[in-house]
């Protein structure tokens, strides 16, 4: 009895140790590889709701506006049906990756640039700028499913 309660504790202080890290006791996100390798990690990550992944991908100022990450991810697998990656153009410690989403809802492409800066030597995901580049994409898309009368 002694036995099982020792084992009980110490599975709780392990637990409760885990999520006392930001990083939790999981795996650890490879940070590795060029822009458009982060690009598919994130929605890779992202259609998996593996918030915590999708997380670490965000640069510093892009975490900062997070507030809840598990709300962040929500509704990407629900919207995107699937999603493409091209060739980054690399401007200095800049870079624009191609992304062409295939929306479930409008069954329609929406074609636009992630945005990733280079962040302690590994690139990360700008969303602001990138929300920019799909604000603009969302728009072109939206003059052509409904052209001016």
């Amino acid at each position: 009895m002694r036995y099982k309660i020792l084992v009980a504790a110490v599975v709780f202080i392990l637990a409760a140790l885990c999520l006392s890290f930001p990083s939790g006791c999981g795996r650890k996100v490879d940070l590795t590889g060029g822009p458009d390798t982060v690009v598919v990690k994130f929605y890779e990550a992202a259609m998996a709701k593996e918030a915590d992944t999708a997380f670490k991908l965000l640069d510093r100022e892009s975490q900062a506006e997070v507030e809840n990450k598990e709300q962040f991810v929500a509704g990407f697998s629900e919207s995107i049906g699937s999603y493409s990656v091209g060739h980054p153009e690399v401007s200095g410690e800049k870079a624009k990756v191609p992304v062409t989403l295939k929306l479930k809802p409008l069954e329609h492409e929406l074609r636009f640039d992630m945005v990733l800066v280079l962040e302690d030597g590994a690139w990360r995901i700008s969303m602001p700028e990138s929300e920019a580049e799909m604000m603009k994409a969302r728009e072109r898309l939206f003059k052509e499913i409904e052209p001016p009368h």
